[in-house]
């Protein structure tokens, strides 16, 4: 995909969703974020802006922020890229290459509350399922 179509796809499903998308690009990537209806994604026109684009549209599918954020949930970040990998127009590889990186580094610093998603997500992407669970 080149980085007008990765935009025009943000934008199609940003519009779907009913929400407001702001791409920034003075912000790196890994600074994206979204809360409510509006999400501001660190852009340049990169795959990884792109896919962290749909991770940020994924917890506004699945309503993540539509209050004051209690903390990060390892389940609410795997069903984000669970929404992400379903809607992405690019590269599989590349997509679940990150998906992992960043669901393993969820894990490294004890983000907790795996679930259903974490369970489906991760052998998809590489990892082990069981990591997630609460002992």
């Amino acid at each position: 995909m080149t980085p007008r179509e990765r935009e025009a796809n943000l934008s199609m499903l940003a519009e779907e969703l009913n929400v407001a998308v702001h791409l920034c690009r003075s912000m790196s990537w890994d600074r994206s974020m979204s809360y409510g209806n509006r999400v501001g994604i660190g852009w340049n026109g990169s795959a990884k802006s792109y896919f962290a684009g749909l991770h940020e549209l994924g917890h506004c599918a699945h309503g993540h922020f539509n209050g004051p954020q209690t903390g990060r949930s390892l389940e609410k970040e795997a069903q984000a890229w669970e929404w992400a990998m379903e809607h992405n127009q690019g590269s599989d590889t590349a997509l679940r290459e990150l998906a992992a990186s960043c669901l393993g580094s969820y894990l490294a610093v004890g983000t907790g509350g795996a679930g259903s998603a974490y369970q489906r997500i991760a052998p998809m992407v590489g990892l082990n399922a069981e990591a997630g669970r609460r002992s």
